[in-house]
């Protein structure tokens, strides 16, 4: 199947395979959408357990179903375009929900794709999304990406989302 699922990958100890993190969100093309409404149709058995995360219960099943495997979502620097955590977490700042350098399931989780990136190459020139982010950081990062643009340029709100999705989806075919 020529398809794509990716996001931000993690990986526990002991885990068969990779998942997306959910509240980070991922993205399907449709070929991968249509795979897992067969899954659901058929009445397929990984849709049936009980127990699971939603995230990695949808891992299962994309591959299981269709050899559909979760795949990376980074820029041309290594950047996520979608991050687990807030940005104030990721560069060690107070503030975010979470401390990073605290949370050593999630060192644990990133061991297979590299480690944790924090700071400037936490995140993609141009990210999708961030977990975990408070009500109050939520507004303030609106208004400084698409409120606070220089005269003379066009702001980015401006423009299709799929000039971010698009070019992903093209580049990456999952075997």
């Amino acid at each position: 199947i020529n398809a794509e699922y990716g996001g931000h990958r993690l990986q526990g100890p002991g885990m068969e395979r990779p998942f997306l993190s959910g509240g980070a969100g991922y993205v399907m093309s449709r070929p991968v959408i249509n795979a897992l409404i067969k899954a659901v149709d058929s009445g397929h058995t990984c849709v049936q357990r009980s127990g699971g995360a939603e995230d990695t219960t949808l891992a299962l099943c994309l591959d299981e179903v269709a050899g559909i495997k979760a795949g990376p979502s980074v820029d041309r620097r290594g950047g996520e375009l979608f991050n687990a955590f807030c940005p104030l977490s990721l560069n060690h700042l107070r503030g975010g929900v979470y401390n990073i350098d605290e949370m050593g399931w999630y060192t644990d989780y990133r061991k297979p794709f590299g480690g944790v990136k924090t700071e400037l190459a936490c995140c993609a020139e141009q990210t999708v999304s961030f977990h975990y982010v408070m009500p109050d950081h939520m507004h303030a990062l609106h208004t400084a990406l698409y409120s606070a643009w220089p005269t003379d340029f066009e702001p980015y709100s401006n423009h299709d989302q799929r000039v971010i999705l698009e070019p992903f989806l093209r580049s990456r075919v999952l075997q």
